[in-house]
């Protein structure tokens, strides 16, 4: 599942990758869980801007992010939240990422750097339930060198 609209990289990255994609609506509230499960009712991955929708802007409710993570549990699912924007926030203050609400550990929360520091920095994370950590980072290692150690200490 993914949000319709969505980041169309994101789209696009799946797409090359040969993954089903199934659009789902999303409203005020975020995604649309209850149309996303009835339209792809075998999905093992919902990727979502929970904290500030790309390219809408809506937060996801409170609601919808506890009805999403009780379905990536019952599913076996995981959720990637791209925390795309969600650390600039023009109004109040930004709302937990759906990972603090995680307690099944299905969710990998995927951000960057480019908007609170510089674009020219190409760097990412992602924080991911622990006992996948030491795969995430075994696959990092292969495909991209460590970012300079000064440009780690900077950004740390």
């Amino acid at each position: 599942m993914i949000e319709d609209p969505s980041f169309p990289i994101t789209r696009k990255a799946l797409d090359l990758a040969g993954i089903t994609v199934t659009p789902v609506p999303v409203d005020a509230e975020g995604l649309d869980v209850a149309s996303g499960v009835r339209s792809a009712q075998d999905a093992a991955l919902a990727i979502v801007t929970s904290g500030q929708h790309a390219p809408l802007g809506m937060t996801m409710s409170l609601t919808r992010r506890l009805v999403l993570l009780a379905w990536a549990r019952r599913s076996h699912a995981w959720i990637i939240d791209d925390n795309y924007m969600s650390e600039l926030q023009l109004t109040g203050r930004a709302a937990p990422a759906l990972a603090s609400l995680d307690h099944g550990g299905r969710v990998l929360h995927i951000g960057g750097f480019s908007k609170t520091i510089s674009p020219v920095l190409r760097l990412g994370f992602v924080v991911t339930p622990i006992e996948l950590t030491g795969r995430f980072g075994d696959v990092c290692a292969c495909l991209a060198p460590a970012p300079a150690l000064a440009l780690q200490g900077a950004v740390a």
